[in-house]
C-alpha cells in the first residue's frame, strides 16, 4: 500500500510540474475516449452501507 500511494503521489507530481502539457493532452485523450458519455457509478444513490441503517 505504501509503494502504490508513493506511486501515485509522485505521478501527481510529475504531472504538476511537467511544463510539455501532459496533463492537457491527457484531458484531451480522456474526452476523445469517453466520446462525451458522463460517468455513471456503479452503485445507486440509494445504497446505504451495511451497519448505518
Amino acid at each position: 500500500m505504501h509503494f502504490a500511494a508513493k506511486t501515485m503521489a509522485l505521478t501527481v507530481y510529475d504531472l504538476l510540474l511537467n511544463t510539455d502539457n501532459v496533463l492537457e493532452e491527457a484531458k484531451r485523450e480522456f474526452k476523445a475516449s469517453t466520446k462525451g458519455k458522463p460517468y455513471v457509478p456503479g452503485i445507486l444513490d440509494e445504497t446505504v452501507p451495511p451497519g448505518i441503517r
